[in-house]
Formats: structure tokens, sequence, C-alpha cells
């Protein structure tokens, strides 16, 4: 068993995890049932962990401001709007004051947001080294780590070495990287993946792996939009259409003592393969030399 290899639980479940000899959880709300049965599944998944010794993350947010409006997992920490940011800051929180009492390794945060549209760099800049600061704030106050997750989504905040230049100076912020949403950065912005995903593994504190087919990023993707994140298989190749070669993302990460979290649905072929592929990773990394 590998201490440093999970599963996020929207389809998964802390009872499941030995059997599968996988020895972490990521708890997120997922979108299956009213607000308050989501947010209850969570709960008792992080209190289920936290009495069995499993090292549990959670996935930001579990509740939710009276006027949150928008999707629950929409980044507005960047936006323009200052309205929507208070918002988010807000979200964070409310979320780590409602779970401070419980053990939480790190928090995981999708920050960045879809932002389109080219600003005046010094003025962006400000306002992404006032958020980031303001996170950093938040996390010394109760005492944990938020692991921001890397997108190509904003046209401001996307290089790889900007994200690594502006998260170097705090000691409760670090970055996530995960496979899928590389995946599409670098379809967006033309780099390649492979050296990027060399490049960050010596920065990221955690990884989410996932995979999807296609040459175009989220929207216009249609595999993407059907399957959502597919279970990485070891004999998914590029040339078969996967967005990677899984067996050389595993074999980049496998000597990693940081957690590498199975992020995936069951979407592509059923509940078998999404089965299969957790079953394969977790023995691909135990005994691949």
């Amino acid at each position: 068993m590998m201490v440093n290899l999970g599963a996020n639980t929207v389809h998964f479940s802390v009872e499941m995890l030995e059997q599968y000899e996988l020895a972490r959880a990521e708890v997120c709300m997922g979108r299956e049932g009213t607000l308050s049965s989501r947010q209850k599944k969570a709960i008792d998944e992080i209190k289920l962990a936290n009495e069995l010794g499993i090292p549990v993350s959670v996935h930001l947010p579990i509740f939710l401001p009276p006027d949150y409006k928008r999707d629950y997992l929409d980044a507005m920490f960047l936006e323009p709007d200052e309205a929507q940011r208070e918002l988010s800051f807000e979200m964070v929180a409310l979320n780590l004051k409602l779970l401070e009492s419980y053990e939480v390794e790190y928090y995981v945060l999708h920050f960045p947001g879809v932002i389109l549209e080219k600003e005046v760099q010094e003025l962006f800049e400000e306002r992404l080294d006032e958020s980031l600061e303001r996170l950093e704030v938040l996390s010394r106050q109760y005492n944990c780590s938020i692991l921001l997750e890397y997108f190509g989504s904003n046209v401001n905040f996307y290089r790889p070495e900007q994200w690594i230049e502006k998260l170097r100076p705090y000691r409760h912020l670090g970055l996530l990287i995960d496979t899928g949403h590389l995946y599409f950065a670098s379809v967006i912005w033309d780099f390649d993946f492979i050296s990027v995903l060399k490049m960050l593994s010596d920065h990221a504190e955690a990884f989410h792996l996932w995979t999807t087919k296609g040459q175009y990023a989220y929207r216009e993707n249609e595999f993407y939009l059907k399957n959502n994140h597919v279970a990485i298989h070891p004999e998914q190749m590029k040339e078969d259409g996967w967005a990677f070669d899984s067996k050389t993302v595993l074999d980049i990460l496998k000597d990693t003592s940081k957690p590498l979290i199975i992020e995936a649905t069951p979407l592509y072929l059923g509940e078998k393969y999404y089965q299969n592929g957790i079953v394969k990773v977790a023995s691909y990394l135990k005994n691949v030399k």
C-alpha cells in the first residue's frame, strides 16, 4: 500500500480505501443530491477518516455564504468585481471556521478563475498579490495549509513559472497540479505537457490524477463534456487519442512522497473501468522500479 495514494470521495468512500490499497482521501462536496445532503456526506467522510486515522484533505468549499449565487467551484478571487472577490474570501473564512475542529491535512482551492480579458499587468499583479496575502493570513489564522490548484484559464495568470514565483514566499500556501487541467492548459497555451509536469512536480505539494481525450479544452472538447474526468490506466497512450501517455505520467510521479489523489468519475465506460483504473494505478505505482 502506498501511503501517499488516495481518492476523491465524490465517487468513492473512506470505507473502500483499504480494499483498493489506498491510504488517504480527499473530500469534495460533489453535485448529486441537495446541498444539505452533500454537505452531510462530506462531513461524515471527514469524521470517519479522522476516526480511522486516515489522512484527509478537503476540496473547498463545503459550506457557502448565503449570498453565494455562482457555481460552488467557481473562483472569483482575481475578478475585477470587488463584491465577487469579497464573497470568495468570505467563503474560505466560513469553511475554515466550520472545519476547524477536524484534522485536515490541507485544503484545495480553485483560485485563478476563468478570465479571458487581458488586463493592465500592474493592476492585475496588485490584485493577485493582495489575494494571495489574504489567503495566507486566513491560513495562518486557522493554522492550516491551502493548496491552489493550477489552471491555465486566466489569461493574466497562466504561466507555470509565474505560479511558482508568486507562491514561493508563502508558508501556508502551496501548489497543486491536476494532470487533466494541466493538459488543458498545454492545449490553450501550446506548451509541452510532459516537460511542464516534470518542472512543476518539483514545486507542487500534491497532485490530482485523471485523463481525457481530444485536442481541445473544456467546452470545445466533446469527449470531456460527455465523460468528465476519466480514470487513469497505465496502458492509455497518446497515439490512441488520450491526452498523454498515462504510464509516462505515473513514472514521473512514482518516487514522490507527496499526495496523489485519483480524481476521476465513472462516466466513461462505467464503474468497472473506473474501479479497475484505481486498482491498476495502485498496482503500478507499488511495483514499478
